[in-house]
């Protein structure tokens, strides 16, 4: 278990806990799997702070990590990842980045991005033919799935499925708590627009070229044991339970092939 307390600021903090989640549950996930690093090559959208591709880039033959937000932690920069500033929705983007990758990162992002058939088209036409595409993300309707790690500053952040709540009074309710917090605010609508949940985001992989290779459920999140101290728990028996898996299951790991 890592700190805040421990750091000279908060992006030290967080890129240290995402390395750290990387190296200890996501790489060992994938080679556990099958999915060789050795000299591949990875792509990792929504690369944030660059804590979970810098892990990547120690394994694989070539690192490259995009983000719409521009790349501003060059003091964790190694050197091995080439950061890329854009919108995957941009139709340029095919133009600009015409290389093809062995796997693609979505660590807790997917939830975030709407049009969830586009992103996997993108990924059909970036992705090897052998390669593989590795997802994790917390379902809409689990406790925690309204991102109340944004409200980290008040009560709110540590209140359970605050989302059940109508989109619009959810809002309000974050914005009163939240006083000139338009991150929250704007995380909190984003979140409540895309509403991705496990059958949601399954079925937009049914109705793609891809499928489901391997998939975990967690009861309580890999990430949690880095951050509060609390060990992983997975709950694998409840996927196959279409609405109890929503509510309980705290954190998705999947990765997939095609079919």
């Amino acid at each position: 278990m890592i700190k805040p307390s421990e750091f000279k600021n908060w992006q030290d903090y967080y890129w240290t806990y995402q390395n750290i989640l990387a190296k200890k549950y996501l790489i060992p996930m994938l080679e556990k799997n099958g999915v060789q690093l050795e000299g591949k090559k990875v792509f990792e959208i929504g690369c944030g702070s660059g804590g979970v591709i810098e892990a990547f880039a120690e394994r694989c033959g070539k690192a490259v990590g995009l983000d719409i937000t521009p790349f501003e932690y060059s003091d964790h920069a190694s050197g091995k990842v080439n950061y890329i500033t854009a919108d995957i929705y941009d139709r340029n983007y095919d133009a600009q980045y015409t290389d093809q990758y062995d796997l693609i990162l979505f660590r807790d992002v997917i939830e975030h991005l709407p049009r969830k058939k586009e992103v996997l088209e993108l990924c059909d036409r970036l992705l090897t033919k052998d390669g593989r595409i590795f997802i994790t993300y917390p379902p809409f309707y689990s406790p925690y799935g309204a991102h109340q790690q944004v409200f980290a500053k008040t009560k709110l952040g540590k209140l359970p499925y605050t989302q059940f709540l109508p989109a619009t009074m959810y809002h309000k309710f974050v914005a009163s708590v939240e006083k000139g917090n338009n991150q929250a605010l704007n995380v909190a609508k984003e979140i409540t627009s895309t509403k991705t949940t496990i059958g949601s985001l399954n079925r937009a992989i049914r109705q793609s070229v891809f499928q489901i290779d391997h998939q975990d459920c967690y009861l309580t999140r890999p990430s949690f044991e880095i951050r509060y101290g609390i060990k992983p728990r997975k709950i694998q028996w409840v996927k196959r339970v279409p609405l109890l898996r929503e509510i309980l299951v705290m954190g998705v790991y999947m990765i997939l092939k095609r079919k």
